[in-house]
């Protein structure tokens, strides 16, 4: 079902889904490499007022990025210049009873461009939810160590300040990798992020690394001052 379009604004209201779904279709007139500033909340209204956030303010790049990594790639026809198909819950539409809804709300969008929202409904209701968080390493910084247990995925920001990434395994293991080994080993899982709009396949969007964090429960990053370094993660819960 389409949820609404959205153009000539920098800032959606707040979107009421009364229906039970299972993803979302994001549609833009830009290309996904071409998203900067742009945000997306999402959040379930509950009927006894325990509201459950799965994103708040988050890059909606890296939201994009963390839905298909592994699965889907962003898409384009004739009408949009991208088209991605983002989970939100696992194998199944969110369980709504009477009264709830989901609520959207996209912000720090370019007026001048067009971005479409559809919801879709799936044959069975789950409460395995999709939790986005973003974490931030500051432009002074020089080492930061991020705690990443329980999620399964990160999207970092791609920048010549990271001289390099520690994975540190919950077995006790660190090990040191350069973003170009990253890049490498993140194209091995997915070898297609995106098809443009002229056919031509995307391995990987240049400002992003998209890292899997099976068995990972932190990363370090040592880099020089200079460039504020997000990451944006993905956990997965029952609630």
């Amino acid at each position: 079902m389409k949820i609404t379009s959205i153009t000539g604004v920098s800032k959606s209201p707040e979107l009421n889904v009364t229906k039970s779904i299972g993803s979302l279709i994001l549609a833009s007139s830009l290309e996904v490499s071409e998203l900067t500033t742009e945000k997306i909340s999402i959040y379930i209204e509950r009927a006894n007022g325990s509201n459950v956030i799965l994103a708040n303010k988050i890059l909606l790049k890296d939201f994009v990025l963390a839905s298909t990594y592994g699965s889907e790639a962003v898409q384009s026809d004739s009408d949009y210049n991208f088209i991605a198909l983002c989970e939100i819950a696992n194998e199944g539409s969110i369980f709504l009873q009477e009264k709830e809804s989901i609520k959207i709300t996209l912000e720090d969008l370019v007026s001048a461009e067009t971005y479409d929202l559809y919801g879709v409904e799936e044959p069975e209701n789950t409460n395995e939810l999709y939790f986005f968080e973003q974490k931030t390493v500051g432009s002074e910084e020089f080492n930061k160590k991020v705690d990443v247990a329980g999620n399964d995925l990160a999207i970092m920001t791609k920048d010549s300040t990271i001289d390099d990434v520690s994975y540190h395994f919950v077995n006790g293991q660190v090990v040191k990798y350069l973003p170009f080994e990253l890049q490498t080993l993140s194209r091995d899982i997915d070898p297609i992020q995106a098809i443009s709009p002229t056919g031509t396949v995307i391995q990987s969007l240049s400002d992003r690394l998209c890292l899997p964090l099976v068995a990972v429960h932190a990363i370090e990053i040592n880099k020089s001052q200079g460039q504020i370094i997000n990451f944006l993660v993905r956990t997965l819960k029952t609630v």
